[in-house]
C-alpha cells in the first residue's frame, strides 16, 4: 500500500503576509481560486509522489543523518508572482530570497529520494510558497496590479529549524498532509 509523500519546510505566515493574502482575495472574488490554508502553508524540497512502505523505510533511515549535518537558516519569503501565462494562470505563489542553504538543502533532498529509488527531477527546484491554485480567473487586471506592485515585496523573515516528511491524503475538500516525521536541523 502506497502513500503520496514530499518533503517540505511548514510556513507559518505572520500577519504581513496574512494579510497580504486576505487582500487579494478581496480583489479576486469572482474569480475560482483553490486558497491554500495558511495553517498548512509548507515550502516543498521535493514531492515524492507515490511512495512504497520501503521506500518510506528508506528515507527514515537515511532522513536523520542528512538532517542532523544541515545547521538552521534564515529564509525571505519575498515576490509575489504566478506560474502560468497572463491571463490564464495556474499557481499564485510567494518567491524566496536567493539562498544557498535552501539550494543546498533541496539538492541533498532530491539525492536522498534518488537513493529511495525515486527518479531524478527533470526541473531545477524553483522554491515558492503556492498561495491558490487557479480554475479561473476573472479579475485579471487586478490580478495584473498585485503582480507588479508586489514583485519585489519582502513579506517575512523566518528561521528553518526541521524539515518533515509529509502525507498528503486527497480528499474533496482538497489536501489532508499528515506529519509522517519531523527532522530537526542543527541549531
Amino acid at each position: 500500500m502506497s502513500k503520496r509523500t514530499f518533503i517540505a519546510i511548514s510556513i507559518r505566515p505572520e500577519e504581513k503576509l496574512l494579510a497580504f493574502i486576505r487582500e487579494l482575495q478581496g480583489e479576486l472574488p469572482k474569480s475560482r481560486i483553490n486558497w491554500v490554508n495558511p495553517a498548512t502553508m509548507h515550502l516543498t524540497l521535493r514531492f515524492l509522489g507515490n511512495t512504497t512502505k520501503e521506500q518510506i523505510g528508506q528515507i527514515l533511515k537515511d532522513a536523520p543523518g542528512l538532517f542532523n549535518r544541515q545547521n538552521s537558516f534564515e529564509i525571505e519569503l519575498k515576490g509575489f508572482g504566478k506560474f502560468g501565462s497572463g491571463l490564464n494562470p495556474k499557481v499564485l505563489w510567494i518567491g524566496l530570497g536567493e539562498n544557498d542553504a535552501l539550494s543546498e538543502l533541496a539538492h541533498e533532498v532530491e539525492i536522498m529520494a534518488q537513493n529511495a529509488g525515486f527518479v531524478g527531477e527533470a526541473r531545477d527546484f524553483r522554491p515558492h510558497l503556492t498561495l491558490g491554485r487557479v480554475k479561473w480567473l476573472k479579475e485579471a487586471e487586478n490580478l495584473k496590479k498585485k503582480l507588479e506592485a508586489y514583485r519585489d515585496a519582502t513579506f517575512q523573515l523566518m528561521m528553518i529549524k526541521e524539515v518533515v516528511f509529509y502525507e498528503s491524503i486527497l480528499k474533496p475538500a482538497g489536501p489532508i498532509y499528515r506529519s509522517i516525521q519531523k527532522f530537526p536541523l542543527v541549531d
